[in-house]
């Protein structure tokens, strides 16, 4: 889980980092985008450091799984549609990318046993 977690983090630092380049990535009909940019750089750093920490683990990788799977419907599918050769593929990698690390949350959350998790 150790790379797991180090990159959601790194993730959500980015969104600070970058709050406006992420702000711009989100589609024009959702309002206020660069307060999502936020919302999604703290949703990440709390998952990724619940995810180190184990609290409430089967819970907070269920809600990054979650997160992550929802953004690929509205973010990364369209724009892989829109552009599928834009950056030599780079909206279709990211597509990929965003599948798979939602379905690395729910393997997570799937593999904790217990009610303690």
């Amino acid at each position: 889980m150790a790379p797991f977690y180090l990159t959601i983090i790194s993730f959500g630092i980015d969104h600070f980092l970058y709050a406006k380049d992420v702000a711009d990535y989100i589609p024009s009909w959702i309002p206020n985008r660069l307060f999502w940019a936020y919302l999604a750089g703290v949703a990440l750093l709390s998952s990724g450091i619940a995810i180190f920490l184990r609290i409430k683990l089967r819970l907070a990788a269920r809600l990054l799984g979650t997160m992550i799977f929802i953004w690929l419907i509205i973010l990364h599918i369209p724009k892989a549609i829109a552009s599928p050769f834009a950056g030599k593929g780079g909206e279709v990698t990211s597509a990929f990318l965003a599948l798979a690390y939602s379905g690395i949350a729910f393997a997570i959350a799937g593999s904790i046993e217990g009610k303690r998790a």
